[in-house]
């Protein structure tokens, strides 16, 4: 009846897991919040407060607008996927809506449809940063994927623009690497939540970098700069970006010598005399060509990250060996084979391609490393002082590095001195003595010896500005030319008894004399090194027992082993960031 004993409305009680409307929680599935009494009938003479009171409209639209904010607040917390299944489900309320979310509820973690993150593992750290993964467009290790697995949302934003800018390998190596997710976000590599985070689905893919293209740089003849037929000097340059902006790498090729007029004659006619046989850019396989005439961007002159992870972005120059007295030559005037004038100006060479150089930016180099091969690595141990002290900023990080060219003062197989004869006869022959170190030059003056500062073994004592030595004690060439005379009736022999797996032929006495070749070549480098730290003059060596002649300007010098254990690229790399 109106008016007596009317009960007011009773205050709704939340629907409770008994209550028909509401969905059962999993049974202890974690941390249960707890709800109001379950006993809501007893209130209300067992009736519900529904049943038992007259309906107030208005209240009941509060609610009803109240539950569907509510509603459709945590449809928009939801991933779009969770939000439509669970949309397309038909509610079980009265009037269309959902029950109020003060429901009974099981607490989990806000994962979003993500997995928990997954223990590291080997298929973790293969997807780690790094040069590969780079490459691959994903940098699964990035501070990102480390976020995504503490809890962040991603957003499910999947344009145009993160699908063109991921690939397949790198979406998966980033869903691997955090844990892996339920949906691929439209094959996107790279997604932000609302802070601008990186999330689970990995970091933005990085894209290859494309180092600039080579170039080559003929100079002009001036002062007395020519090869020996006469052609100007010349080299190949690859200009540095980025963090190598300032940074360069100088390279000298190798390629032995001649002492005569007949030899460097013959030698004129060829790319080791002349810069008219080189390849240019844009010539048809072009990097191969040059790669095989021992002038290629391989090893740590490469341009990859990979392969060449520590000077991939530097200037990197590779001069080219046209004098044939081993860039020390200064004779500077023509001298003539029947007709024909030939030249020997290899330190006039040298100095004209630092000059220019400089032209291009290396007097602001905050870092110069000075190295060579064969070759050029015994012009690196002659002229290394004499670069950083003239042509190098005085600021800047300067050492050297000489491959393959500790060629040994030793009798040879025949007891004779025959290799020292050689280097004395080309020491005159183009008036090296000028180009020798200074300090080397001043101890071997009074005894008319200045030849011995051809010899790494006695050059390198003199040399303050940090080495490093990379050389072999199986290097056929080396031992060739330092132990085995040039007229030797077995000399095909002994070329067999120095490759490993073939000396079965050799008899005892020429594999004793090997090895005494050998253990003085370590004697010899393990003085150089020892005389230099009691001189406090940093002198660091890489020695392996390969069949190898110059390693480090080639793509498998990350794979070379020394003693310790250390491949040559970490090796260069250690001794680089040393002070």
């Amino acid at each position: 009846m109106p008016g007596a004993g009317v009960t007011p409305p009773a205050r709704k009680t939340p629907l409770t897991p008994t209550s028909p409307f509401a969905r059962k929680s999993p049974p202890a599935a974690g941390k249960t919040v707890p709800t109001p009494a379950r006993d809501a009938r007893a209130a209300t003479g067992g009736k519900s407060a529904r049943q038992g009171s007259a309906p107030n409209k208005t209240r009941d639209g509060d609610a009803a607008a109240a539950n569907s904010k509510r509603a459709a607040a945590g449809a928009r917390r939801r991933s779009p996927p969770d939000a439509a299944r669970r949309a397309s489900s038909p509610s079980p309320s009265s009037n269309g809506l959902r029950p109020p979310s003060n429901r009974s509820l099981v607490l989990r973690p806000k994962t979003n449809g993500l997995r928990p993150p997954s223990s590291s593992g080997p298929s973790s750290r293969r997807n780690s940063s790094g040069p590969s993964s780079r490459r691959n467009g994903a940098v699964s290790g990035s501070p990102g994927a480390s976020r995504s697995s503490s809890g962040l949302r991603p957003s499910n934003s999947s344009g145009p623009r993160s699908q063109r800018s991921s690939s397949p390998s790198g979406s998966a190596g980033a869903s691997r690497s955090s844990g892996g997710s339920r949906r691929s976000n439209g094959g996107s590599g790279s997604s932000k939540d609302r802070t601008g985070r990186r999330t689970a689905t990995g970091a933005r893919p990085v894209p290859r970098v494309v180092p600039p293209p080579i170039q080559f740089v003929r100079l002009t003849t001036a002062n007395n700069a020519t090869c020996l037929d006469g052609s100007p000097p010349a080299y190949y340059y690859r200009p540095g970006y980025g963090i190598g902006t300032n940074r360069w790498l100088i390279y000298l090729m190798g390629g032995r010598w001649c002492l005569s007029p007949s030899q460097c004659r013959l030698r004129a006619d060829s790319e080791l005399g002349s810069t008219k046989y080189w390849p240019k850019p844009g010539d048809p396989g072009f990097e191969n060509t040059i790669a095989n005439m021992g002038a290629g961007f391989q090893g740590m002159l490469s341009g990859d990250s990979t392969e060449n992870p520590l000077f991939y972005s530097w200037n990197t120059v590779v001069v080219l060996y046209c004098d044939g007295g081993v860039f020390a030559g200064v004779k500077g005037k023509a001298f003539y084979d029947h007709t024909d004038p030939y030249y020997l100006s290899g330190r006039p060479i040298l100095n004209a391609v630092l000059g220019d150089l400089n032209s291009k930016g290396m007097k602001q180099a905050d870092s110069v490393l000075l190295t060579g091969c064969s070759a050029g690595a015994i012009a690196v141990s002659m002229a290394c002082d004499a670069m950083a002290q003239f042509h190098f900023p005085r600021t800047a990080k300067v050492k050297c590095l000489m491959d393959a060219g500790f060629f040994m003062d030793t009798p040879d197989i025949s007891k004779q001195w025959s290799f020292r004869g050689i280097v004395q006869r080309m020491f005159r022959f183009h008036s090296m003595t000028a180009a020798a170190d200074d300090d080397c030059r001043t101890a071997f003056w009074g005894s008319k010896e200045l030849w011995r500062c051809f010899f790494p073994q006695y050059n390198l004592q003199y040399v303050s500005t940090p080495m490093f030595i990379v050389q072999s004690t199986y290097d056929k060439v080396g031992a060739g030319i330092s132990f085995s005379p040039p007229r030797l009736p077995d000399k095909n022999t002994l070329d067999r008894c120095m490759t490993p797996g073939l000396n079965s032929v050799c008899s005892a006495p020429v594999l004793h004399a090997l090895e005494q070749y050998r253990h003085t070549l370590r004697t010899a480098i393990n003085v150089v090194v020892a005389s230099a730290k009691a001189a406090h003059r940093s002198k660091s060596a890489f020695i392996v027992t390969d069949d190898v002649h110059c390693m480090a300007a080639y793509p498998d010098w990350n794979k070379r082993v020394g003693r310790n254990g250390m491949t040559l690229a970490m090796a260069i790399k250690r001794w680089w960031t040393l002070p």
